[in-house]
């Protein structure tokens, strides 16, 4: 059975395609792992996300949906981290 990078790196034919798709990937991932820091509705102060991920709005903007790391409540940020 194949890895992912293998499966990637088949789907795209072409080594180099796929590489740069696991390295822009990873590289996303490891922007988001910063602490990022929102303003919880509920505790009414800012707070650190927890479980921080980008996302898309529906119209194509950047934003970044996770966790109270306080209360858990739903927290949401627009722009980039």
């Amino acid at each position: 059975m194949r890895s992912m990078q293998e499966s990637l790196i088949y789907f795209f034919h072409s080594p180099a395609q796929g590489k740069d798709l696991i390295r822009e990937a990873s590289r996303k991932a490891c922007e988001v792992q910063r602490m990022v820091e929102g303003y919880c509705m509920k505790c009414k102060a800012k707070r650190v996300m927890a479980n921080a991920t980008p996302a898309k709005m529906a119209n194509g903007k950047d934003c970044i949906k996770g966790s109270c790391s306080v209360c858990k409540t739903n927290m949401f940020k627009i722009g980039k981290a």
